[in-house]
Formats: C-alpha cells, sequence, structure tokens
C-alpha cells in the first residue's frame, strides 16, 4: 500500500514537471511569434516621420509607485495633472510589476478615469509590427504610451513600468522616460527586446510559469487617444 501511495506521488510529480516543461516552451513559441519581420515599417514613409509626445517629460520620478508616477505622465497630457501620491490615494492597491491581466485591465481603467474625454486601449501579447504602428500613431497624436519592459537591474534584470515619449525610425531609435525620473534612448532592436522580455536574462521560473499559463503580458502597452481612433 505504502509503495502504491509513492509509485503515486513520483507519477503525479513527473506528470505536474512534463505539464510545466511543455508550457514552458509553448510560450517561447508564442512570444518567438510576436517577433514578425517589423523592419517592414521601415519601408513605410508614414512610419519614417519623427514623432514626439513629450519635448520636457517633467520630473516624474516615481516615489513609492512606478505604475502611478507613469500613469501621472499620462494624466498630465490628458490635462489632469494628478501626482503619483493622489492617484494612488485615489485609486488605491498599487499595481504589482508582474500584474496578471485582469489587474493591469484595472491599470487601464484607471488611466482612463483619469484622463476624461479620452479612451485608453490596452495592447498585450501582439505581434511587435503591430505594436510599434500602434505606438508611432499614438505618439504622432501628441500622447504618451505607458509600457511595461524589462530592464538592467544590478547583475540581473526585472520588469519595470515606463512611457514610450519619442520615436524616430529614420534614427531607429525610441526614447523611454524611466521611472527614476530620467529617459533613455534606444535602438528599435533593444526596445522589442525588452517588450518582449526576450532580454530578461535569467528570468524566474515563477515568471516564466506564469506566463506559460496566461498570467503575465508580453508586448504590454496602453494607447491613449480620442473615442473614435
Amino acid at each position: 500500500m505504502k509503495e502504491k501511495i509513492i509509485r503515486s506521488s513520483v507519477i503525479a510529480l513527473i506528470l505536474v514537471l512534463l505539464i510545466g516543461i511543455l508550457s514552458i516552451l509553448a510560450g517561447d513559441l508564442r512570444t518567438a511569434g510576436m517577433i514578425d519581420k517589423y523592419t517592414v515599417v521601415y519601408g513605410n514613409a508614414e512610419y519614417l516621420l519623427p514623432v514626439t509626445a513629450i519635448d520636457s517629460p517633467g520630473n516624474y520620478a516615481a516615489e513609492e509607485s512606478e505604475a502611478y508616477a507613469m500613469m501621472a505622465r499620462v494624466s498630465a497630457w490628458g490635462g489632469t495633472n494628478l501626482t503619483e501620491s493622489a492617484l494612488r490615494e485615489k485609486c488605491g492597491a498599487d499595481f504589482r510589476l508582474n500584474a496578471g491581466p485582469k489587474e493591469t485591465e484595472r491599470l487601464r481603467a484607471d488611466l482612463e478615469a483619469e484622463t476624461p474625454g479620452y479612451v485608453v486601449r490596452k495592447y498585450a501579447d501582439g505581434s511587435c509590427t503591430e505594436m510599434i504602428e500602434s505606438i508611432h500613431h499614438t505618439l504622432g497624436g501628441g500622447a504618451p504610451v505607458l509600457i511595461r519592459w524589462a530592464v538592467p537591474d544590478g547583475n540581473g534584470w526585472k520588469l519595470e513600468y515606463a512611457c514610450v515619449t519619442a520615436m524616430a525610425l529614420d534614427k531607429d531609435s525610441v526614447v523611454v522616460l524611466r521611472p527614476s525620473g530620467g529617459t533613455e534612448l534606444l535602438k528599435m532592436g533593444d526596445f522589442v527586446n525588452r517588450m518582449t522580455l526576450n532580454a530578461y536574462n535569467g528570468m524566474p521560473l515563477h515568471l516564466r510559469l506564469q506566463y506559460a499559463f496566461g498570467g503575465l503580458e508580453k508586448n504590454l502597452y496602453f494607447l491613449p487617444g480620442m473615442p473614435d481612433q
């Protein structure tokens, strides 16, 4: 009887491990599918036009919440000019860096509520071509784009909320406002790798499993704009 229980437990453990491994591999394949031939946008004159949503980013360094600090930057564009602390007090619980679909939908809804007269659309797990075109279009309309991506952190990497403020495909460059208060200039290839989280070397197993089972989104960005856009 005891041997039978042990055998069943071992079989169950093996099955769980196999399911986890296969799910991670499937997730890796999904990520590879996102990275399409996005360089086709370079052949379209419309997307070669430089676009800038914010000439002077201002001081939006995060005090406690990266998400609320970046939401404050977008709300400033929308005319409400709420501070990070005011947003945190008004909207409630902070957003985790590894927030899942339900939590990022709450972020979208809160951001939309703080930009009256505009709508905010959330996109995730789409192709890089669609992402670049959508962000370029939104920046061209004057709005910054809230994103979640991977960033270097000491000897490793981490997830971070930030804002895209400018894009110049003729120079193969993207400008991102970081919650540290500074901006970062990147090549498009680096931007894509960080949005798809491919750049996240040594991603913890729990995050890989979270993505594999649909609990973590890649290529995540929020586009503010007019209702008819």
